[in-house]
This record gives structure tokens, C-alpha cells and sequence, in this order.
């Protein structure tokens, strides 16, 4: 496993609510770009939480060499790797990741327009999506696995003699994130009472 790609993670979150919904990058957008909000019609923000490690420590994995005797690459010999050889020490674990969408429709006067046009109806039908092997497949491939597919909030505000209807959803996701430091290998350390072979 590889460190987490937030370019690929943003995208594939991104594709998956556009898709749902049929909005462009304008009426679909993260919640700290520096983008506009449309202010009529119907928009989605995404915000992403930030992670929370699952356990307390992380494992760390020596790559790019024999390990548990598994040949990587380069190969190496019985004798193990060349002197002075680069190694990479892998720090990785699970991570949970909240996205938190908010989803606005603009000002509505009537009950009945109002109840259509839900922010809060709008993510629901993004929650149920989530079901759909076609929306899910590419937030997998990008490395997020859903977790929790979260509650559905109505939080509709009255602005003066109108509604603006506001919806809120937060969708838990895991996903692997690593740090890399790098090591050389040392083959023999020779001291004043003689060689030793680590």
C-alpha cells in the first residue's frame, strides 16, 4: 500500500457528487475554494474533516527489500542487499476521513417547492448512491471505502418571508496514509574486537 493520493481522493469525491446530482464545478465545489457560491438554484459544497488514526500506533515496513521472505525489488542475494543499499522505512495505518456535504436550493415561497427543492432531499439521494456499484467503484479505486454513510440533517433557515432550504451530511470513509524515511544498508560494522554481521 501506497500513501493516500488527495488529488485522486478530491477528484473521485467530486465525480461521485457531480454525478449523482448532474451539477458542474461551479454548483459542485469544495467548501474552502475560493469559488463564488451561486446563490440561486441548487449547489453542493464538500469539506473534507481531516483523518483519525484507527489504533494507536502505526506498523512500520521495511520496502523494497527481502521482507518476511518475500523478494521485492531489486532482488537480493542470501547475502542480503549490497552495502550502502537505500532502504525505505514505511510508517502506515487505517484512517478514518469525515467529508461533510452541504447542499443549498436557493429561496422558495411555497411549502410544496419547498419540500421538492430540499437541500436535505438532495443528499439523500446522494446517501443512497452510495449503494450503486457505478458511484462507489471509482471512490474505491481512489482508496476510500465507506465506513458509515451518516444521517441526513434538514437545516432549512428563514430569510425574511422565505426559506432557504440547507441540507447536511457527513459520510465516514477509510483509507491508508504512510510516511517514508530512508535508511541505508549496513552489511558488516567492524569494531575493536572484530566484525559483526547485523
Amino acid at each position: 500500500m501506497s500513501a493516500a493520493n488527495w488529488k485522486s481522493i478530491e477528484d473521485a469525491l467530486r465525480t461521485w457528487i457531480q454525478g449523482v446530482t448532474g451539477f458542474d464545478d461551479q454548483h459542485c465545489y469544495f467548501a474552502d475554494q475560493n469559488v463564488k457560491s451561486p446563490g440561486s438554484g441548487p449547489w453542493v459544497t464538500i469539506r473534507l474533516e481531516g483523518t483519525e488514526a484507527v489504533g494507536a500506533f502505526d506498523g512500520t515496513f521495511a520496502l523494497d527489500r527481502t521482507v518476511l521472505g518475500f523478494p521485492l525489488t531489486p532482488p537480493i542475494t542470501m547475502g542480503g542487499p549490497a552495502p550502502g543499499t537505500e532502504i525505505e522505512l514505511q510508517s502506515m495505518a487505517p484512517r478514518y476521513m469525515d467529508v461533510t456535504l452541504q447542499a443549498f436550493n436557493g429561496l422558495v415561497t411555497h411549502g410544496t417547492d419547498f419540500l421538492y427543492l430540499s437541500g436535505a432531499t438532495l443528499l439523500t439521494r446522494v446517501q443512497a448512491s452510495l449503494g450503486q456499484p457505478s458511484f462507489r467503484d471509482p471512490l474505491n479505486s481512489a482508496g476510500l471505502g465507506v465506513v458509515d454513510i451518516g444521517r441526513v440533517q434538514n437545516v432549512a433557515a428563514n430569510i425574511e418571508t422565505r426559506f432557504e432550504g440547507r441540507g447536511i451530511l457527513t459520510v465516514r470513509f477509510n483509507l491508508f496514509d504512510s510516511a517514508s524515511d530512508f535508511t541505508g544498508y549496513i552489511a558488516t560494522v567492524t569494531g575493536p574486537t572484530g566484525t559483526l554481521n547485523p
